[in-house]
């Protein structure tokens, strides 16, 4: 019985993410937007997209190219950043949510990371 509630709990809910967010303290993210480089807090990120702080409000369903950088480990480590394709599924307030777009689901830079290594970039 129990199971059937938290079912109808989970069906009726207004929350609908498919994975656990992790809130990001040392996460930042860098895009082209035709001005100067400029770092962007990722204020939540999970296995399958992350949450933007930015005052850029793009069109949902834009893709944007971005590379992810960790702060909390030094430059010279291979492992500190990486290189991802991104699709906008939300606009919030104060940034955007985005969702990660599969390798194999487009035809996108030998230098995007797949699956497999965002994963890896995530559990540090």
């Amino acid at each position: 019985m129990r199971s059937l509630k938290a079912w109808l709990k989970k069906l009726f809910s207004r929350e609908r993410r498919r994975a656990k967010r992790i809130p990001s303290v040392s996460l930042v993210a860098h895009y082209w937007d035709g001005a100067a480089p400029v770092s962007h807090v990722v204020r939540d990120i999970s296995s399958i997209g992350l949450y933007l702080l930015t005052e850029q409000q793009w069109y949902l369903g834009t893709m944007i190219r971005m590379t992810l950088q960790r702060s909390d480990l030094p430059e010279e480590d291979k492992r500190r950043s990486i290189q991802v394709l991104v699709k906008v599924v939300r606009a919030g307030d104060d940034g955007v949510g985005c969702a990660f777009v599969p390798m194999d689901n487009r035809t996108g830079s030998s230098r995007d990371a797949d699956a497999m290594t965002l994963n890896k970039f995530l559990k540090g």
